[in-house]
């Protein structure tokens, strides 16, 4: 068949933007709705992960078999694009689907609404196979030569397949994996900032999270250190939903004063989007169905982007209008987000946590909503208040060591907040922090002996080990100061207790009455109390 064949055939209809959302439209024809979801892989090759459809879910030929060509570029690691597609097609001799895909990436409206479209394209294939199994069980129902029990079993079997899908979780092949090195997963900032993923950063209202985020985009877009780490150069779109025109002016020279840069030398690397006084949610409730829609702001932003930008989103609360409490709603936000940049591209997400989590510091995952902001997302910061310092701490990492911390106390003169001091940083370096840590657990637990100072065991309650052990110089500062050092100091000294370095025993103070307290493995007996202590 040739190309104009195909094309007569099938009848390929001009999509707009204005008529990209499936609902609005609403096709009829399964080959409408394959074409729009051909057409935008072709576009967003990322799409296809994201893609619950296998080969069989396609009603025409053609379009399983371009289907198929897309997997293949997806196992061999080529781009699935028009020129790597129409490639193979040609050099396996289908050079008459090549002029086809081609009109399939010209008519696409864009991969905003593919999930969509590809839940049409499976309901479909889900309708198909059950007519099908109706007409066979017409026809051997009426068959007195079927057994009535095994056609009961068989329906049974075949309505379980067409409910789960074939095909729809598409196995990766293992031969073809091990032809080529694995590639480690990257990232715009050190272990901090994921490519391809979105990054939350959560913290109570008036942290300074939106100051923190629009430091971070400008030096992206500079490719500067940021907070002495460095950064990988990238366009950023910093969309502002909580700060107008004039704030943003104001704190942005005031960043490209503190890094000596020209404010002009940002124009066209940093895109600052001013919608604080606009209704810009990127994703509604549902209507009729029961999932949540994607908005025309959402079609307009992914416009502006390409697959190698950064977006900064301030944030959640404004630019999400379904139901926060909705995990799989939240779940279908998160991977939206994700839908808007390409592997090379990030996406961080401003949050607010709510009053009981902003009273606990970083140490809490409750957000205004859904857990599942937290669970959805590959990384996550936490912003938190230390008197007049800041600390943002690394709280997960799927692609590294979650755990460090940077510092940050405001700078008068520059009016911002700026790193106090070189980031403790995951992995090795995180690592070696540790081990110092516990070191100097150890050294002050040998001078509270030294000083017939007993620490006690407990935890909990008006005297602790760490109220005892805090008070000494000999612990490392990263355990005595900030919201972090509570817990950092109970994790290594129970690391201690793990490996039987540090011991729980029971004392007798001069008063008579016993205690367990804390001490050395090493120095085998416990010290002395001193006639002062009750």
């Amino acid at each position: 068949m040739s190309a104009d064949q195909m094309i007569e055939r099938t009848g390929i209809v001009r999509l707009t933007r204005a008529a990209a959302n499936p609902i609005a439209i609403a096709p009829d024809s399964s080959t409408l709705t394959e074409q729009a979801v051909l057409g935008a892989i072709l576009l967003d090759g990322a799409a296809l992960e994201r893609l619950k459809l296998g080969v069989v879910h396609f009603a025409t030929e053609e379009h399983r078999y371009i289907f198929q060509v897309m997997l293949d570029c997806r196992e061999a690691g080529d781009a699935i694009d028009f020129v790597s597609v129409s490639q193979r097609l040609t050099d396996a001799g289908r050079a008459d689907l090549v002029a086809y895909v081609a009109l399939l990436a010209e008519n696409s409206a864009g991969s905003a609404n593919i999930e969509r479209y590809a839940a049409v394209v499976l309901e479909r294939a889900q309708r198909r196979d059950l007519a099908a199994l109706g007409a066979d069980l017409v026809e051997r129902a009426n068959s007195p030569a079927v057994d009535i029990s095994d056609l009961r079993r068989e329906i049974g079997t075949r309505l379980q397949a067409i409910g789960a899908g074939r095909e729809a979780w598409p196995a990766l092949n293992i031969a073809k994996l091990a032809e080529r090195e694995p590639q480690r997963p990257r990232h715009i900032v050190p272990d901090w900032f994921p490519a391809g993923e979105v990054t939350l950063l959560a913290g109570h209202g008036g942290a300074g999270k939106s100051g923190v985020a629009l430091y971070l985009g400008a030096c992206i877009a500079l490719g500067a250190s940021w907070c002495g780490i460095a950064t990988e150069r990238r366009r950023v779109v910093y969309v502002s939903a909580e700060d107008g025109a004039d704030v943003l002016h104001w704190r942005l020279a005031r960043i490209c004063a503190h890094l000596q840069v020209a404010l002009a030398d940002l124009a066209g690397h940093l895109e600052l989007l001013d919608v604080s006084h606009q209704d810009a949610e990127l994703m509604l409730e549902p209507g009729r169905g029961d999932e949540p829609i994607l908005t025309a702001r959402y079609d307009s932003l992914r416009e502006r982007l390409t697959d190698a930008t950064v977006l900064i989103l301030d944030g959640a609360s404004d630019l999400y209008g379904g139901n926060e409490i909705v995990r799989r709603h939240v779940r279908r936000y998160v991977r939206a987000l994700r839908r808007l940049i390409g592997p090379e591209g990030a996406v961080l997400l401003l949050a607010h946590v709510d009053k009981a989590a902003a009273r606990n510091g970083a140490e809490s995952d409750r957000y205004s909503g859904s857990t599942a902001w937290h669970n959805s997302v590959r990384a996550r910061w936490s912003l938190a208040a230390d008197g007049e310092a800041l600390a943002l701490t690394l709280a997960k990492a799927n692609h590294a060591k979650a755990g460090a911390e940077i510092r940050m106390r405001w700078d008068a003169e520059a009016r911002l907040y700026v790193a106090d001091q070189a980031p403790t940083e995951g992995g090795i370096v995180g690592a070696i922090r540790e081990r110092q840590e516990r070191e100097g657990v150890l050294v002050a637990m040998r001078a509270c002996a030294a000083a017939g100072v007993i620490v006690p065991a407990a935890l909990q309650g008006p005297r602790t080990a760490y109220n005892v052990l805090s008070a000494r110089p000999e612990l490392p500062d990263s355990l005595r100061s900030g919201p972090q050092a509570g817990r950092r100091f109970r994790a290594r000294l129970e690391e201690l207790r793990q490996i039987h370095a540090v011991i729980e025993r029971e004392i007798r103070r001069s008063n008579r009455h016993s205690t367990l307290a804390l001490v050395l493995a090493d120095r085998g007996n416990a010290p002395h109390a001193p006639h002062s202590q009750n």
